[in-house]
C-alpha cells in the first residue's frame, strides 16, 4: 500500500505504539493479529492522506509562484467570460417579409 519501506516501518512502529499506549487490548482483543493488521492498514491510509495533502499543497504553492506577478488590472480574479451576441438568423434563398 506504502510506496516506501520508511513510511510502512513509520506504520507499523505507530501501531506498536497504540497497543504499548493500551496494554488492556492484550487481554480483550482475541485475535490480536487483526487487530495489529487493522491498525497498521489505518495508519498507512493516514500516512497516505497526509503525503496526498503535502503533495497538494506543494503543487498549490508552485502554481502562486508561477503566477506571482502576473499582471492583473483588477487585483481580483477575472469574471465570468462575456460571450458576444448571437447572430441573427440568416435568410437563405428568399427575401424576409416580401411577398
Amino acid at each position: 500500500v506504502l510506496r516506501s519501506e520508511a513510511d510502512a516501518e513509520d506504520a507499523v512502529q505507530e501501531a506498536m505504539l497504540s497497543l504499548l499506549a493500551a496494554p488492556h487490548v492484550l487481554t480483550t482483543v482475541e485475535q490480536l493479529g487483526a487487530w495489529l493488521f487493522t491498525v497498521v492498514r489505518r495508519r498507512a491510509v493516514d500516512i497516505i492522506r497526509k503525503d496526498s495533502t503535502r503533495r497538494l499543497r506543494e503543487q498549490e504553492s508552485g502554481l502562486d509562484e508561477l503566477f506571482e506577478g502576473a499582471p492583473c488590472s483588477t487585483g481580483t480574479a477575472p469574471g465570468p467570460l462575456k460571450r458576444s451576441p448571437p447572430d441573427p438568423p440568416s435568410v437563405s434563398g428568399h427575401r424576409a417579409g416580401l411577398r
